[in-house]
């Protein structure tokens, strides 16, 4: 994640729409299955989205497929988009047994320090040779820890790019210039005038609608080094390299400031500090993306007959977090290590089990267009739920009808054309503010809904946050972060 998906990388936005946390439901061990006199091991395997209908279905197709190419299977578990941190927290703060599961940078760090993922070395990849063959050495390196790999990166946008999705009826009806409604503040006069029109026929109508995590994007001018914690960051283009606290930057209380009045006139929805499931419907919303997607968000926002209008937001982007918003990462417990890895690289490299795993069963959920070119069109009404960013590689998966078939031609021009944060391949060893930085997070924790959405005025309750924070250890945490830069960068 993160994932900040969430299509998105984040890709939250497009499938942002329950808060159920479910799967099939079976003993927390893998257990094996014996078929044609074989042992087939079966993984247990969680993942992040909203539960698919016909899981079950869809979970016995792709075994039956992965069971002849490799003899392995899965046990698919879904933890919707508002559980998903607490339970992935918990599973690993008790030790549950897990084969593999999703992970990004607002985890990965803390859960290789509880020691709870198992290193995969060079000689483990020697045996997976289409996942190296893949997938760059940038994108291997920006997922290392102090050196060393925990994690399976997902080869996709690994260069963070936001867009504003509009939809495409709205922007002709209102003659909206989407190239300069890029910032809140240009937003701001566009939103209120649609709200007018549009809430003069219905006055529970919001023209903005974000759930519990906000704007996606807005603070990504901000390198959190990896910690997960989006208060602390350097300015991505800063020369200086000066870590600073975030929410105190003048641009970052303006934008705050907006979304408060935008909550306090009723252009923003009012529950979006506990918002966990969003309507498919938006009128516009922000979302990591890349280009060609816009008949892809047309289906998911279930607008059959028209379509969207994407503009860049900002970026792209090159960080070490955005490397690791996508990642699958292995249990140290796991007893199916190579297994793991098996089928990992065959749900990066082949496109029958990947577009299984994105959209669904075929005939059910999707149907092929031109399976030869990879082209699929979903069925309506049969959303799969699961975000194909959170699963792996965007080279493999095939398109939505109406997307250009170069789609990920293009997405490798847009990783190419990336600004790189200045300090790309710095590594944060938390070790001497570990309790700081654990203390400092359960205080963003317990504001930062209400922050990021604008529930509260920001000129109170930011205040109360960076004292909180302070109190908790934010300024040890960022003198011990600059220390760590001015040496690995300025010697």
């Amino acid at each position: 994640m993160k994932k900040i998906t969430r299509i998105l990388s984040g890709f939250c936005a497009a499938a942002l729409m329950t808060s159920s946390l479910a799967g099939c439901q079976t003993k927390n061990a893998s257990s094996d299955v014996k078929t044609s006199g074989k042992e087939i091991p079966t993984l247990t395997v969680w993942t992040i989205g909203n539960q698919p209908k016909n899981l079950d279905e869809g979970l016995a197709a792709m075994n039956d497929y992965t069971a002849k190419k490799i003899g392995v299977k899965i046990n698919l578990k879904v933890a919707g988009w508002g559980d998903w941190e607490t339970k992935m927290n918990q599973i690993i703060n008790t030790s549950e047994y897990f084969d593999f599961m999703f992970s990004d940078n607002t985890k990965y760090a803390q859960q290789v320090s509880q020691g709870a993922l198992a290193e995969i070395t060079d000689e483990d990849l020697k045996a997976v040779p289409g996942l190296t063959k893949l997938i760059p050495e940038d994108v291997w390196s920006g997922a290392k820890i102090k050196g060393k790999l925990y994690a399976i990166p997902a080869y996709k946008d690994s260069a963070q790019t936001e867009y504003w999705i509009w939809d495409e009826a709205i922007v002709k009806k209102y003659h909206i210039d989407t190239k300069n409604a890029i910032t809140l503040k240009q937003l701001d006069p566009i939103l209120r005038e649609i709200k007018k029109g549009e809430g003069a026929k219905n006055k529970n109508f919001y023209p903005f609608i974000v759930d519990f995590d906000g704007v996606k994007g807005m603070l990504m001018n901000y390198d959190d080094m990896t910690l997960g914690l989006p208060t602390i960051g350097v300015r991505v283009d800063d020369p200086e390299r000066k870590v600073v606290s975030v929410l105190e930057q003048p641009e970052v209380m303006e934008d705050l400031s907006i979304l408060h009045s935008w909550m306090e006139d009723g252009i923003m929805n009012k529950d979006a500090a506990i918002c966990t499931e969003l309507p498919r419907y938006r009128t516009v919303f922000s979302t990591q993306a890349y280009p060609g997607l816009e008949k892809s968000f047309a289906i998911n926002m279930d607008i059959s007959d028209g379509n969207t209008v994407m503009e860049k937001m900002a970026g792209p982007v090159y960080t070490n977090s955005t490397i690791q918003g996508s990642l699958q990462v292995i249990s140290k417990q796991s007893k199916y290590k190579a297994e793991c890895l098996k089928y990992l690289e065959l749900l990066n490299t082949d496109r029958t089990l990947r577009d299984m795993w994105s959209y669904g069963k075929e005939g059910v959920n999707f149907n092929y267009v031109d399976k030869e070119k990879g082209v699929v069109k979903r069925v309506i009404g049969m959303d799969w739920g699961l975000p194909g960013y959170a699963q792996g590689t965007s080279a493999t998966r095939s398109v939505d009808e109406g997307v250009p078939t170069d789609q990920w031609e293009q997405i490798k021009k847009l990783n190419e054309a990336a600004e790189k944060s200045v300090i790309l391949g710095f590594t944060f060893d938390r070790e001497p503010v570990r309790n700081e930085v654990q203390n400092v997070r359960a205080v963003w924790d317990k504001y930062k809904n209400n922050v990021k959405t604008g529930a509260k005025d920001p000129h109170e309750i930011v205040p109360q946050v960076i004292q909180e924070m302070k109190a908790a250890g934010m300024d040890k945490i960022i003198a011990e972060a600059q220390k760590q830069i001015d040496e690995q960068f300025k010697k």
